[in-house]
């Protein structure tokens, strides 16, 4: 069977789907005052298309949190600890995370990781070309592995049922 890497590093400013970004300043509102600005660290990986992001009238790309798997585990969900539930998301039962491998690049060395696809963040791309033009190298995820995430990212979006389908012409 060939061998498929997970990863490639990426030392330039273009943009593709599958880049991860590392501590990556977000703003969001304070909860007990809205009109207050907290900013916050991230570690993102971009889901808009490559195809998009070479396009110059898109302005902004969406992401989706990636977290540290025993960072998880220990402070946001204590259920990932749990093998079952590892599994489940490795299968893509877990409709709303997705596991990433872990990477064993020298300089760039990961343990496994999630993909939050519920949370969903809109950033203007010109941010996001100037950071990864000071914050080099940073993770790609590669063919079929970025393409298996853009899989779970719709899967989590496209469970619709009908009550009654559209009567036939």
């Amino acid at each position: 069977m060939p061998y498929y890497p997970w990863f490639e590093e990426a030392k330039n400013e273009v943009l593709e789907q599958g880049d991860i970004l590392e501590n990556f300043i977000i703003p969001t509102p304070r909860r007990e005052d809205p009109t207050e600005i907290e900013l916050s660290e991230w570690d993102l990986i971009i889901m808009t298309q490559s195809c998009d992001l070479m396009n110059d009238k898109i302005s902004h790309v969406i992401c989706c949190p990636v977290f540290d798997l025993e960072y998880y585990s220990e402070e946001i969900d204590p259920n990932m600890k749990k093998k079952d539930v590892r599994n489940k998301i490795i299968k893509g039962m877990h409709f709303h995370m997705h596991m990433i491998n872990k990477c064993e690049m020298d300089g760039l060395k990961r343990d496994f990781r999630l993909v939050n696809l519920a949370r969903v963040i809109e950033i203007q791309k010109e941010s996001i070309v100037e950071f990864v033009e000071k914050n080099s190298p940073r993770l790609r995820l590669m063919p079929p592995y970025r393409e298996h995430l853009a899989q779970a990212f719709a899967r989590s979006f496209m469970r619709v049922g009908l009550p009654e389908d559209i009567p036939r012409f």
